[in-house]
């Protein structure tokens, strides 16, 4: 009992001290606040911007170096400037003239005062030289008419007279046609070439002569000869890709290697090779004959030919098509077939049931990539494809560097252009809605 008021004192101090000590609890921090929508698209916006000027010195590149020639040398497929400006004054004549019968009287006379002038300075050349693409022999016709204008005596004949009597076409709309159509900024007439097609004196569409007609059957050409290399690329790409994805890391390595080995080698190198191989003495034309499949005496011509222009392509581009398979073929699973052949399916069933339909995106792929590029190739039909295997690259750099009509070469590059985005689109749609079985 004599504790009593000690403890009682001792529990009143602490309970005093507890009371007048601070309160030392933690408090947590408050929250920040959240940004604004302003704040955010400011953010937003900065790390825009700071992507764009990264990428500018090389947006800058692929514009000057890359898109502004292309557009402007398709510019030229339509472009009539260097006619327009110097006949300006039969241009202004011919405007109101049907394109019927023969033009009046002043575009005789504006035509022989422009041909002189422009022969007077020296600038009848390219003139007549751009006319001459748009109308066979035009050059001969314009040359032979100044020649004799010049030469004239100055008798009191009329304008048209003088042109028909030196040369009869000159009374035909045909000539008259071509200088007119030439008179705006720009002309259909390269395009229309570019399809064997031409426009007549009164502003129609025709079929060119027969024996000009060119162009239809290369461009025809170009599309078997890609269409045969790409089948021939996925017959002979498929199987090596398949065992690529199948094989032991060691065993694909080797053989990724050897996908690989044509990069290492010029393309003119490769194309030179298969052309002393398919010579009429080479080694692959001795062996058919050693295996009694065709006669000593009677040796093909395998080089210079449309075959030889498919098989140099398909060696080309062989590993364009193997590797889209292997990185599509690679991430297939093996179960799926093994699961359909349990559940009763033959082994052929279960491939062309389960498996192929896995691998289909790697097949649209390599194709389109093979097929777009093969319509482009220029350097191996030219060595090894002869007349048979011309494609459309052969004709747009004869006109670029023999015929200089840098006109219909841009027209036939438009043509081609044209060609591959519908195969790309077709390429596209194809995989995305058929095959790959997405909704159509």
């Amino acid at each position: 009992m004599a504790s009593g008021p000690r403890t009682v004192l001792l529990s009143d101090q602490l309970r005093e001290v507890r009371m007048n000590m601070p309160n030392t609890a933690y408090v947590p921090p408050a929250a920040a606040p959240l940004p604004t929508d302003r704040q955010y698209r400011h953010v937003k916006l900065r790390a825009q911007v700071r992507a764009l000027i990264l990428i500018l010195p090389l947006v800058a590149f692929l514009v000057a170096f890359f898109l502004f020639p292309i557009v402007q040398m398709l510019y030229r497929s339509v472009d009539t400037s260097a006619v327009a400006m110097p006949l300006a004054q039969v241009h202004a004549e011919l405007g109101n003239w049907s394109g019927e019968g023969t033009p009046p009287e002043a575009a005789y006379r504006a035509l022989g005062k422009d041909l002189m002038a422009l022969d007077d300075r020296d600038e009848l050349g390219p003139v007549v030289r751009e006319l001459s693409y748009r109308y066979t022999g035009f050059e001969g016709l314009l040359r032979k008419t100044v020649r004799q204008l010049n030469g004239s005596d100055g008798t009191q004949e009329t304008w048209k007279s003088k042109f028909v009597g030196i040369d009869p076409r000159w009374g035909t709309p045909e000539p008259w046609g071509v200088i007119k159509h030439s008179s705006g900024k720009m002309t259909a007439q390269n395009l229309l070439a570019a399809v064997d097609l031409r426009q007549t004196a009164t502003g129609g569409v025709a079929l060119q002569p027969a024996d000009q007609r060119l162009y239809i059957a290369v461009f025809i050409n170009t599309i078997v000869i890609s269409v045969s290399a790409t089948l021939a690329c996925l017959l002979l790409g498929f199987p090596v890709a398949h065992l690529l994805a199948t094989s032991r890391r060691s065993t694909a390595t080797v053989l990724m290697m050897l996908v690989l080995l044509p990069f290492w080698t010029s393309l003119l190198v490769r194309t030179s090779g298969w052309l002393v191989i398919l010579q009429t003495n080479g080694p692959l034309v001795d062996l058919l004959v050693w295996l009694h499949i065709v006669s000593n005496n009677a040796r093909p011509q395998l080089a210079y030919t449309r075959f030889a222009s498919i098989v140099a392509m398909t060696h080309i581009l062989l590993p364009f098509m193997i590797l889209p398979l292997y990185s599509v073929m690679k991430g297939v699973s093996k179960d799926y077939v093994r699961a359909a052949c349990s559940l009763g399916a033959g082994p052929v069933k279960a491939f062309f049931s389960v498996y192929i339909p896995q691998v289909v995106p790697g097949i649209a792929a390599g194709a389109m990539m093979v097929f777009i590029s093969a319509l482009g190739f220029y350097i191996t039909p030219a060595l090894v494809g002869g007349s048979q295997g011309q494609m459309v690259g052969n004709l747009i750099a004869y006109h670029m560097q023999s015929s200089l009509n840098w006109g219909l070469a841009a027209a036939l590059s438009v043509g081609l252009l044209v060609l591959v985005a519908d195969i790309f689109w077709m390429f596209r749609t194809l995989a995305s809605a058929e095959l790959v079985g997405a909704p159509k």
